[in-house]
């Protein structure tokens, strides 16, 4: 999954992924198989 960009402001902080079709962004950073 592809870091597209991010904001960051004095207390929030946004990051901005590519879709990840069928998945979600944690399946693809902690399932050992997607590595």
């Amino acid at each position: 999954v592809e870091l597209i960009g991010y904001a960051a402001s004095e207390d929030e902080l946004f990051l901005v992924y590519e879709y990840a079709h069928k998945s979600s962004l944690a399946s693809h950073l902690h399932d050992p198989q997607s590595k």
